[in-house]
């Protein structure tokens, strides 16, 4: 199953990951030193993707608008069997976004456009992943497609820590969108996001609720941690499986 990938606003492509990885059965250290901006995601995923285990693809798509640095930027430690990670980060180096929230006309129907013509060319993908803004725009290139009446090219999508939605929403001009996603979605935000409160419920309000499952761990504005990142795997994993249920037309969507 292939994944596409979209991460948040304000990556910085000089920030480095450092893995020290013991593997328990073949005994050996692996490092990883991760540069370009993009490549922040997949650390930010690390974890999640170790426990959801094999048989998945994952394909990281790089913004190109250059941003201020994301605050509070966290990358989660427990990545078993990792014993260690460090951010390590420069001062004076760009970070990026796929579009401007401060210029939204000019900049996120260019972002949706892009995003089209990558997965035309790239795909076909079975399912998306959009953490923060990254989340925004899956949804709302998801949205139109239904807007269209051409088909969504997920047969499902995992939304991580969604950012705002709502003046998004506004300027594609479909603020009353509620349950207009019918392909099954997760949804995973924390209960102490102070960065982006409310936003993932206010994100899952636009999905069909029939296809809908809700996670909600007890961190902030970032992924699942410790205990949380098995519940999150499952919730994916039930997704994954609703999504062939809903291919083979046995769950019904909510009629639009």
């Amino acid at each position: 199953m292939k994944f596409i990938c979209l991460h948040g606003n304000g990556t910085n492509g000089s920030v480095s990951i450092r893995y020290y990885w013991h593997s328990a059965d073949a005994r050996r250290k692996l490092l990883l030193t991760v540069k370009p901006g993009f490549q922040i995601m997949q650390s930010q995923t690390g974890a999640l993707r170790h426990e959801l285990g094999e048989g998945y693809e994952y394909e990281f798509v790089e913004a190109i608008i250059p941003a201020p640095m994301a605050k509070g930027m966290h990358i989660p430690s427990k990545i078993q069997p990792v014993s260690r990670v460090e951010t390590l980060s420069s001062p004076g180096h760009e970070s990026y976004a796929f579009f401007d929230p401060q210029d939204l006309p000019n900049t996120l129907q260019k972002a949706i456009d892009q995003l089209d013509n990558y997965v035309s060319v790239e795909g076909p993908f079975d399912a998306v992943m959009g953490f923060s803004a990254g989340a925004v725009l899956a949804a709302i290139y998801m949205l139109q497609k239904v807007r269209k009446s051409e088909p969504v090219p997920f047969r499902c999508a995992i939304f991580l820590s969604s950012a705002e939605i709502t003046r998004e929403l506004k300027c594609i001009g479909l603020e009353n969108a509620e349950g207009l996603i019918q392909v099954p979605t997760a949804h995973i935000w924390g209960l102490h996001d102070d960065t982006a409160p409310n936003c993932g419920e206010n994100l899952s309000r636009i999905c069909n609720p029939t296809n809908r499952l809700v996670f909600i761990h007890d961190g902030g504005h970032e992924l699942p941690r410790s205990h949380h990142l098995t519940q999150a795997a499952h919730i994916i994993r039930r997704v994954i499986r609703l999504s062939r249920r809903y291919e083979a037309g046995l769950t019904m969507p909510r009629p639009v």
